[in-house]
């Protein structure tokens, strides 16, 4: 089954380091055993264009054997360290590319896309957009045409990390550290979402308007 805007959401960031730079999204969808989701700090700009622009880095996500269920919480960590990222469930890398080599987030302003491409060889060509996150102090590239308005977080005042807030009634939550000081809950918050009668894109639309920022433990 492929995947499509909105299925998964970003609900965790930190670009500040101390001692990692790290993503979380929740799965708004069951997603299927081998499939791969990538993640890059490059842009796209304009918002039309097709491939990113160069000079910062690209990392990939596999889903494990036996897939992954909607409103799972995946941690991606250590994306400033060597041998990272790493991922608390199924496998994460970084993937090599020519004029992609600077790892890391920047504490200035920074985006992060999530989204499919057809093989690590072209990683800079997204085929569907799935999500996007920017913070800093000014929104770093653009949101792809294509992606819808829900599926995009932007912070613009000098934020280096920020975690979904939102409600979790009714979950059933383990806490999983993915720093010093740092619990990020996981549990079946799509289920809970999907309760309510919304559909995926205002699901994603929820996530956005419920963050909190700047991440506590970064202060």
């Amino acid at each position: 089954m492929a995947l499509n805007a909105g299925d998964i959401a970003f609900v965790g960031i930190n670009t500040a380091g101390g001692p990692d730079d790290w993503v979380a999204f929740t799965t708004l969808a069951d997603i299927p055993a081998g499939t791969v989701i990538y993640f890059s700090d490059n842009e796209i700009s304009p918002a039309t264009a097709a491939a990113f622009n160069t000079g910062e880095s690209y990392s990939k996500w596999t889903a494990p054997v036996g897939g992954v269920a909607a409103g799972t919480v995946i941690t991606l960590t250590n994306f400033d360290i060597a041998g990272g990222p790493v991922a608390n469930i199924g496998s994460a890398a970084a993937v090599t590319f020519s004029g992609s080599a600077n790892r890391g987030f920047s504490q200035t302003a920074d985006a992060v896309y999530a989204y499919l491409a057809a093989s690590d060889a072209t990683v800079d060509t997204p085929t569907t957009h799935l999500a996007r996150i920017s913070l800093g102090n000014a929104e770093d590239g653009t949101k792809p045409t294509s992606l819808p308005d829900g599926s995009n977080i932007v912070f613009t005042s000098g934020q280096e990390g920020a975690l979904y807030s939102g409600p979790h009634t009714g979950l059933q939550l383990s806490p999983i550290t993915v720093q010093p000081s740092t619990i990020l809950p996981t549990g079946h918050l799509s289920q809970v979402l999907r309760s309510l009668g919304r559909s995926t894109s205002q699901i994603s639309s929820r996530l956005r308007l419920s963050w909190k920022h700047p991440y506590p433990s970064l202060m």
